[in-house]
Protein backbone atom coordinates (compact mmCIF):
# COMPACT_ATOMS: atom_id res chain seq x y z
CA UNK A 1 0.00 0.00 0.00
CA UNK A 2 1.38 3.49 -0.80
CA UNK A 3 1.84 5.92 2.04
CA UNK A 4 -1.09 8.27 2.67
CA UNK A 5 0.81 11.26 1.25
CA UNK A 6 1.62 9.31 -1.89
CA UNK A 7 -2.01 8.28 -2.25
CA UNK A 8 -3.18 11.87 -1.98
CA UNK A 9 -0.64 12.87 -4.62
CA UNK A 10 -2.11 10.24 -6.95
CA UNK A 11 -5.78 11.15 -6.56
CA UNK A 12 -5.59 14.89 -5.97
CA UNK A 13 -6.53 17.02 -8.96
CA UNK A 14 -7.20 20.73 -9.29
CA UNK A 15 -9.45 22.16 -12.00
CA UNK A 16 -8.74 25.73 -13.05
CA UNK A 17 -10.93 27.53 -15.57
CA UNK A 18 -9.45 30.42 -17.54
CA UNK A 19 -9.72 32.12 -20.92
CA UNK A 20 -5.93 32.00 -21.26
CA UNK A 21 -4.16 29.35 -23.30
CA UNK A 22 -1.18 27.41 -21.98
CA UNK A 23 -1.32 28.74 -18.45
CA UNK A 24 1.76 26.73 -17.43
CA UNK A 25 3.69 23.73 -18.72
CA UNK A 26 2.76 21.84 -15.55
CA UNK A 27 -0.96 22.01 -16.38
CA UNK A 28 -2.75 19.68 -18.77
CA UNK A 29 -4.91 21.86 -21.02
CA UNK A 30 -8.44 20.84 -21.99
CA UNK A 31 -9.93 23.25 -24.53
CA UNK A 32 -13.70 23.73 -24.57
CA UNK A 33 -14.82 24.50 -28.10
CA UNK A 34 -18.13 25.82 -29.36
CA UNK A 35 -20.91 23.31 -30.02
CA UNK A 36 -21.72 21.64 -33.30
CA UNK A 37 -24.96 22.80 -35.01
CA UNK A 38 -26.80 19.68 -33.81
CA UNK A 39 -25.48 20.07 -30.26
CA UNK A 40 -26.48 23.73 -30.20
CA UNK A 41 -30.01 22.91 -31.32
CA UNK A 42 -30.21 20.12 -28.75
CA UNK A 43 -29.09 22.49 -25.97
CA UNK A 44 -31.68 25.08 -26.99
CA UNK A 45 -34.38 22.41 -27.09
CA UNK A 46 -33.38 21.19 -23.62
CA UNK A 47 -33.63 24.72 -22.19
CA UNK A 48 -37.04 25.39 -23.75
CA UNK A 49 -38.44 22.05 -22.54
CA UNK A 50 -40.41 19.26 -24.16
CA UNK A 51 -43.71 21.13 -24.15
CA UNK A 52 -42.39 24.13 -26.09
CA UNK A 53 -43.20 23.65 -29.77
CA UNK A 54 -41.48 26.75 -31.14
CA UNK A 55 -38.41 24.81 -32.26
CA UNK A 56 -40.52 22.32 -34.20
CA UNK A 57 -42.52 25.10 -35.85
CA UNK A 58 -39.46 27.22 -36.70
CA UNK A 59 -36.67 24.69 -37.09
CA UNK A 60 -34.89 26.51 -39.95
CA UNK A 61 -35.06 29.82 -38.08
CA UNK A 62 -33.79 28.08 -34.94
CA UNK A 63 -30.78 26.83 -36.92
CA UNK A 64 -30.16 30.39 -38.12
CA UNK A 65 -30.40 31.62 -34.54
CA UNK A 66 -27.81 29.08 -33.36
CA UNK A 67 -25.53 30.08 -36.24
CA UNK A 68 -25.87 33.81 -35.41
CA UNK A 69 -24.83 32.97 -31.85
CA UNK A 70 -21.80 31.14 -33.21
CA UNK A 71 -22.94 27.98 -31.38
CA UNK A 72 -21.64 29.53 -28.16
CA UNK A 73 -23.13 27.78 -25.07
CA UNK A 74 -23.29 31.05 -23.10
CA UNK A 75 -25.26 32.78 -25.85
CA UNK A 76 -27.60 29.82 -26.29
CA UNK A 77 -28.26 29.62 -22.55
CA UNK A 78 -29.07 33.32 -22.32
CA UNK A 79 -31.34 33.32 -25.37
CA UNK A 80 -33.03 30.11 -24.26
CA UNK A 81 -33.76 31.65 -20.86
CA UNK A 82 -35.22 34.74 -22.51
CA UNK A 83 -37.50 32.63 -24.73
CA UNK A 84 -38.66 30.61 -21.72
CA UNK A 85 -39.66 33.80 -19.93
CA UNK A 86 -41.69 34.99 -22.93
CA UNK A 87 -43.59 32.01 -24.40
CA UNK A 88 -45.35 34.28 -26.92
CA UNK A 89 -42.07 35.45 -28.48
CA UNK A 90 -41.33 33.61 -31.71
CA UNK A 91 -37.83 32.50 -32.63
CA UNK A 92 -38.06 34.65 -35.77
CA UNK A 93 -38.81 37.73 -33.65
CA UNK A 94 -35.90 36.89 -31.34
CA UNK A 95 -33.48 36.51 -34.25
CA UNK A 96 -34.68 39.74 -35.87
CA UNK A 97 -34.17 41.64 -32.60
CA UNK A 98 -30.62 40.28 -32.28
CA UNK A 99 -29.78 41.26 -35.85
CA UNK A 100 -31.04 44.79 -35.24
CA UNK A 101 -29.68 45.44 -31.74
CA UNK A 102 -26.66 43.11 -31.82
CA UNK A 103 -24.94 42.80 -28.43
CA UNK A 104 -27.03 45.65 -27.04
CA UNK A 105 -30.05 43.36 -26.96
CA UNK A 106 -31.13 42.65 -23.36
CA UNK A 107 -31.63 38.95 -24.07
CA UNK A 108 -27.96 38.32 -24.80
CA UNK A 109 -26.49 41.05 -22.59
CA UNK A 110 -28.70 41.21 -19.48
CA UNK A 111 -27.52 43.02 -16.38
CA UNK A 112 -25.74 41.20 -13.56
CA UNK A 113 -28.68 41.98 -11.28
CA UNK A 114 -31.06 40.36 -13.78
CA UNK A 115 -29.06 37.11 -13.75
CA UNK A 116 -28.07 37.02 -10.09
CA UNK A 117 -31.19 35.30 -8.81
CA UNK A 118 -31.71 32.91 -11.72
CA UNK A 119 -31.02 29.18 -11.73
CA UNK A 120 -28.97 29.23 -14.92
CA UNK A 121 -25.19 28.85 -14.78
CA UNK A 122 -24.50 32.08 -16.67
CA UNK A 123 -24.04 35.00 -14.30
CA UNK A 124 -22.74 37.44 -16.91
CA UNK A 125 -24.16 38.52 -20.25
CA UNK A 126 -22.05 38.04 -23.37
CA UNK A 127 -20.86 41.65 -23.51
CA UNK A 128 -19.88 41.71 -19.82
CA UNK A 129 -18.11 38.36 -20.11
CA UNK A 130 -16.04 39.61 -23.06
CA UNK A 131 -15.33 42.84 -21.22
CA UNK A 132 -13.57 40.94 -18.43
CA UNK A 133 -10.99 39.80 -20.96
CA UNK A 134 -10.92 43.12 -22.83
CA UNK A 135 -9.96 45.12 -19.76
CA UNK A 136 -6.82 43.01 -19.31
CA UNK A 137 -5.44 43.97 -22.74
CA UNK A 138 -2.95 46.77 -23.32
CA UNK A 139 -3.97 49.70 -25.60
CA UNK A 140 -2.10 48.46 -28.70
CA UNK A 141 -3.63 44.99 -28.44
CA UNK A 142 -7.08 46.59 -28.20
CA UNK A 143 -6.40 48.61 -31.36
CA UNK A 144 -5.32 45.50 -33.25
CA UNK A 145 -8.45 43.68 -32.02
CA UNK A 146 -10.62 46.52 -33.27
CA UNK A 147 -8.86 46.38 -36.63
CA UNK A 148 -9.55 42.65 -36.90
CA UNK A 149 -13.29 43.31 -36.58
CA UNK A 150 -13.17 44.82 -40.07
CA UNK A 151 -11.99 41.53 -41.60
CA UNK A 152 -14.13 38.50 -42.43
CA UNK A 153 -14.74 36.46 -39.26
CA UNK A 154 -14.23 33.15 -41.08
CA UNK A 155 -10.63 33.53 -42.28
CA UNK A 156 -8.03 36.23 -41.77
CA UNK A 157 -4.63 35.90 -43.42
CA UNK A 158 -2.24 37.57 -41.00
CA UNK A 159 -0.14 38.96 -43.85
CA UNK A 160 -3.12 41.20 -44.71
CA UNK A 161 -3.29 42.43 -41.13
CA UNK A 162 0.41 43.26 -41.24
CA UNK A 163 -0.07 45.08 -44.55
CA UNK A 164 -2.89 47.24 -43.19
CA UNK A 165 -1.10 47.89 -39.89
CA UNK A 166 1.99 48.98 -41.82
CA UNK A 167 -0.08 51.61 -43.63
CA UNK A 168 -1.15 52.82 -40.16
CA UNK A 169 2.53 53.13 -39.18
CA UNK A 170 2.19 50.46 -36.50
CA UNK A 171 5.34 48.59 -35.50
CA UNK A 172 5.33 44.99 -36.78
CA UNK A 173 6.73 43.75 -33.47
CA UNK A 174 3.88 45.36 -31.52
CA UNK A 175 1.26 43.96 -33.90
CA UNK A 176 2.64 40.44 -33.59
CA UNK A 177 2.74 40.77 -29.81
CA UNK A 178 -0.91 41.85 -29.93
CA UNK A 179 -1.69 38.74 -32.01
CA UNK A 180 -0.09 36.57 -29.33
CA UNK A 181 -2.15 38.21 -26.59
CA UNK A 182 -5.42 37.94 -28.55
CA UNK A 183 -4.72 34.28 -29.27
CA UNK A 184 -3.69 33.55 -25.69
CA UNK A 185 -6.99 34.94 -24.39
CA UNK A 186 -9.12 33.10 -26.99
CA UNK A 187 -10.21 36.26 -28.80
CA UNK A 188 -8.91 34.82 -32.07
CA UNK A 189 -8.56 31.20 -33.20
CA UNK A 190 -5.84 29.82 -35.45
CA UNK A 191 -6.98 27.80 -38.45
CA UNK A 192 -5.26 24.50 -39.09
CA UNK A 193 -5.27 25.02 -42.85
CA UNK A 194 -2.73 27.41 -44.29
CA UNK A 195 -0.02 29.41 -42.61
CA UNK A 196 -0.87 32.16 -40.10
CA UNK A 197 -4.59 32.16 -40.85
CA UNK A 198 -7.01 33.10 -38.08
CA UNK A 199 -10.73 33.45 -37.44
CA UNK A 200 -12.90 35.35 -34.96
CA UNK A 201 -16.03 34.04 -33.27
CA UNK A 202 -19.04 35.97 -34.65
CA UNK A 203 -20.04 37.35 -31.23
CA UNK A 204 -16.47 38.42 -30.45
CA UNK A 205 -16.40 40.20 -33.81
CA UNK A 206 -19.61 42.01 -32.85
CA UNK A 207 -18.00 42.99 -29.54
CA UNK A 208 -14.84 44.29 -31.26
CA UNK A 209 -16.89 46.28 -33.77
CA UNK A 210 -18.73 47.93 -30.89
CA UNK A 211 -15.38 48.90 -29.40
CA UNK A 212 -14.23 50.24 -32.76
CA UNK A 213 -17.42 52.27 -33.05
Amino acid sequence: MPASDDLLAIIERILITTRQRRLDINYAEISLDVLSPDEALSLLRGILGENDRRLDREIETANSLCKWLGYLPLGLELIGRYLVEDPDLSIAEMLQALREERLKNEAISPSFEDLENTEITAKLGVRDAFNLTWEKLDPKTKRVGELLSLFSPDEIAWEYVESVSKSLSWEKKEVNEAKKQLYKRHLIERLEEGEANYKIHPLIREFLRDKLG
